[in-house]
């Protein structure tokens, strides 16, 4: 459970329930990749980070009435499915590709470049469709572009190398001189792409990311103009934004969705990004990288106490140290869903552990250990989730007798009568979690 100073959040926005599908998944045998019958489970607010261009798909959705955003990334192709023209190019003139990337089998792996027109018309034209598609807003995945790409030893193309000088020109006057050409510069003191694997010695590397940053938000700029001409001012911009960070960069966003790398659901990040998006005036949501079902369920709790929310764990990404390929995980709806029913009706939620005020005894047992929580008050809560440190044998409660039904873990919790005042439940693991009814 994340500790923080953050309080009464929840009042200030009503809770939204969030679905990420990557791509709309057609039904399968078993309906457990549809989109559609996921949207008829949790029934969400919206779809958020997808790439889609079937129109009879997102009917379906409009059939609904879920709003969905969809995606464009800086892999935009130029040339049938292929990334050819308009690319970041690294000091050699090769084009480049994301270093997670590397590794993945794809027509267009390459980056596009925010000073090269080719690719500024692309993006426009991309974001143009998207609107026709009916979106309500249009999500930029990776949305640092030519900035992102300077710590891989770009952008050095014909069109970011003299955008360079006349930005030290303005910038920094005197610095250096009218016929500075930054690609010279770094050959003749001996750079390569290698070198920028490290960045030791790189003559005005700091002042060309600041450049870079700045050539993106300028084009950001441009292009939220033109999509709001073109949608009537209707259209919304959302961003992944790591760690909930808001730099420049996805400060020209309106709505930002961070990755939460599976060791990281406790880091203070998650508190500073929701208290930062406040400040601005946005809006902050997380997704958690993680294949763990006792992971994603305390992370969907902590966000929405926080006053956040976490997207459904269901097509989510996880991050694969290998890097081979992208991995996806599919939470199982009859964990989730009964969660995601009760804060759609802004369900309180009770944490209890040793730690807080609750009563808790240990009481040691052969053969495993036994902890008695005595709930205070349960009606107060619809959801109560008790976090046990021992989660190597079995943990058992007494709660008092009343209308309730496990969340999880149901395979692994067993309830037994107590007493007429009680009842008893036994679960394996660190984690039970129990929604009491009306």
């Amino acid at each position: 459970m994340l500790n923080t100073s953050i309080t009464n959040l929840r009042e200030l926005q009503k809770a939204e329930i969030i679905l990420s599908s990557r791509w709309f998944h057609p039904t399968d045998k078993n309906d457990t990749l549809s989109t559609l019958k996921m949207v008829d489970i949790y029934k969400p607010d919206r779809i958020d980070w997808m790439y889609c261009t079937n129109k009879n798909q997102l009917l379906e959705l409009k059939k609904r009435n879920v709003k969905f955003s969809l995606a464009l990334n800086p892999q935009i192709p130029d040339s049938a499915e292929y990334t050819v023209n308009g690319r970041i190019k690294d000091i050699e003139g090769n084009k480049l590709k994301a270093p997670w990337m590397q590794n993945w089998q794809q027509k267009n792996p390459y980056w596009g470049c925010v000073n090269n027109p080719i690719f500024q018309k692309l993006f426009i034209n991309k974001t143009h469709q998207i609107i026709d598609l009916g979106a309500y807003g249009v999500f930029v995945d990776d949305s640092r572009l030519n900035e992102q790409a300077t710590d891989w030893g770009g952008c050095m193309c014909e069109f970011c190398i003299p955008g360079f000088t006349a930005y030290m020109l303005n910038k920094y006057p005197g610095k250096i001189q009218k016929d500075f050409n930054y690609k010279t510069v770094l050959k003749e003191n001996g750079i390569t792409k290698e070198s920028f694997k490290n960045k030791i010695n790189i003559p005005f590397w700091s002042e060309y990311k600041e450049y870079q940053e700045s050539s993106v938000v300028n084009f950001l700029k441009k292009w939220k103009k033109d999509a709001r001409l073109y949608s009537n001012n209707s259209i919304v911009f959302l961003t992944n934004n790591y760690k909930g960070k808001w730099s420049p960069i996805y400060s020209e966003f309106d709505i930002g969705i961070a990755e939460i790398p599976a060791d990281g659901l406790k880091q203070k990040f998650i508190v500073d990004g929701i208290e930062t998006a406040r400040f601005l005036k946005k809006k902050q949501f997380y997704t958690f990288s993680s294949d763990s079902d006792e992971d994603n369920i305390e992370a969907v709790l902590d966000m929405y106490q926080l006053g956040s929310a976490l997207i459904i764990p269901w097509d989510v990404y996880v991050d694969l140290k290998s890097r081979v390929k992208p991995a996806r995980y599919y939470g199982d709806p009859e964990i989730y869903s009964p969660i995601y029913s009760s804060i759609r009706d802004s369900a309180l939620v009770e944490t209890i552990n040793k730690e807080n005020s609750h009563t808790l005894i240990d009481e040691t047992k052969k053969g495993g250990s036994n902890a008695r929580i005595s709930l205070k008050n349960p009606k107060i809560a619809k959801i109560v989730r008790y976090e046990f440190k021992d989660s190597t044998s079995t943990n058992s409660i007494l709660i008092d007798n009343q209308d309730f039904k496990i969340i999880y873990p149901k395979s692994k919790s067993k309830i037994s009568i107590s007493s007429q005042s009680q009842t008893r439940i036994d679960v394996s693991g660190s984690l039970l979690v129990i929604k009491y009814e009306k």
